[in-house]
């Protein structure tokens, strides 16, 4: 029994030390209490107090934590954000991660290269830093500020598809869509099935349209 217990401090005292181990996705940071506790489904690490997490792609902060280390999985709770080695920013109420996929619920934000997505909850692929969201969506960037029902972000390439009563406020114009897609980095947004666009002439509508920012330029055409 002192064997077995020598070994298990052994093993979180390496993990708090913050160094990753071959094989294994997700690691311990930091955690002001470490303690594991025996359930029919398996040992789980009860994480309290300035809990940091990290995989390949990131590193996970929140308050207390639930960690299934053999299934790679943990619970967050409290003050949760994600900080991606790429620059992406995440922070929700509660997180559920599982083998690099976290889901996030709870006053969700992700933020990347200036533009803010808030939403309800949000499905989050570290690896592939893709994010998608199904209940709606508030997302503001350089070029304005736009609301859907559902949608995806691949931070890769920047670039947000947006569906379902699509809304945008731009300097130059109001646009409702059913589909939009938008790349902040190139000021450009892409409105491929149709709409209707509010400019200082008033309101018309077109069969697809192309719209730059910066600079401006516009292509739309009839449906």
């Amino acid at each position: 029994m002192r064997r077995h217990w020598a070994v298990l401090w052994i093993l979180l005292s390496w993990t708090a030390s913050g160094q990753l181990r071959p094989g294994q996705r997700v690691d311990l940071l930091k955690s002001e209490s470490v303690t594991v506790q025996r359930t029919s489904q398996g040992p789980v690490t009860i994480l309290r107090g300035d809990v940091a997490l990290r995989n390949r792609e990131g590193t996970f902060y929140c308050d207390s934590a639930r960690w299934w280390r053999k299934d790679d999985r943990f619970l967050a709770y409290g003050h949760i954000r994600y900080r991606g080695k790429q620059g992406v920013r995440l922070s929700s109420s509660t997180l559920d991660y599982s083998q690099g996929v976290a889901f996030l619920r709870g006053q969700v934000v992700l933020e990347h290269e200036g533009q803010v997505l808030r939403t309800p909850s949000l499905r989050y692929d570290t690896e592939l830093e893709q994010g998608t969201f199904q209940q709606g969506g508030d997302i503001e960037s350089p070029d304005g500020r736009l609301t859907c029902r559902s949608g995806k972000y691949f931070a890769k390439e920047e670039h947000f598809m947006y569906e379902g009563t699509v809304h945008a406020v731009t300097e130059d114009y109001i646009l409702d869509a059913p589909a939009m897609e938008q790349w902040p980095s190139q000021h450009r947004f892409t409105i491929p099935r149709g709409g209707q666009a509010k400019t200082e002439s008033g309101w018309m509508t077109f069969g697809a349209a192309q719209i730059w920012t910066n600079p401006k330029m516009r292509q739309f055409y009839r449906g």
